[in-house]
């Protein structure tokens, strides 16, 4: 086969033998990239494009964690997150919301706050604790104290910081 393909080419004229001698690689190389290559690079273009939009959902994730986790609790979504700037300002107006007259101390150097209320009504003090955290606050320390003149009444003690401060 190969001594009747010889001499067949042989028997091509100059110019037939030269279009095929440059012809032929250049119809091979179409043909393997038409068939390997851009297939390979379509789904290489095609993967990265899903790996940058799961990355841009990761981020976006990332940013409403915060409402993620407060929409796992009884929560209300709506409400607004306390940070670490406002947090002197913001918890007192938050406390008078539920009848708590709170005296606020920063913890040092940490991003801590201490707070204390001497008279409040005990369910009350318990509900603000559970504000404080879908604001956004970790409670760290929290002691209750019952006034013994007025059973209803508690002293409360208690230490938070902005999640996520240390």
């Amino acid at each position: 086969m190969r001594i009747q393909l010889q001499a067949w080419f042989q028997g091509l004229a100059k110019q037939e033998q030269r279009l095929l001698l440059f012809g032929v690689p250049v119809i091979a190389l179409l043909i393997l990239y038409i068939l390997l290559l851009q297939p390979l690079a379509s789904g290489y273009l095609q993967r990265k494009t899903e790996l940058a939009e799961r990355r841009d959902d990761l981020v976006w994730l990332g940013e409403q964690m915060a409402l993620l986790q407060r929409t796992n609790t009884a929560c209300d979504p709506r409400g607004d997150i306390i940070d670490g700037a406002r947090f002197a300002v913001d918890v007192p107006v938050l406390g008078q919301r539920y009848g708590l007259n709170l005296q606020v101390q920063r913890d040092g150097n940490s991003p801590a706050f201490m707070l204390t209320s001497n008279s409040a009504l005990g369910d009350r003090a318990l509900a603000f604790v559970q504000a404080l955290a879908c604001a956004g606050l970790e409670v760290q320390l929290l002691d209750l104290q019952t006034d013994e003149a007025t059973p209803t009444y508690v002293r409360l003690s208690l230490r938070a910081q902005p999640a996520g401060g240390s």
